[in-house]
């Protein structure tokens, strides 16, 4: 009984660590990711706007061409 409440309490710890890992890495990659939207790739919003929504003009248009920093 005693390895049991041993081991629930080490997956418990473990959960924890690991949610708490991800929301700080996943804040640090936001703040990159706000970084180089802000600075760099600023004058590409266009670019990535369209990435995001990738809209034909009609049915039988073809893809718009999209710029290399959109994928960034």
């Amino acid at each position: 009984m005693m390895k049991l409440i041993l081991l629930i309490s080490i997956d418990t710890v473990s959960s924890r660590f690991q949610n708490d890992l991800l929301r700080v890495c996943s804040a640090a990659f936001q703040k990159v990711e706000d970084g180089l939207l802000k600075c760099i790739l600023l004058d590409y919003r266009h670019c990535i706007s369209q990435l995001k929504e990738l809209k034909k003009a009609d049915k039988f248009a073809d893809f718009p061409i999209i710029c290399p920093y959109a994928y960034a």
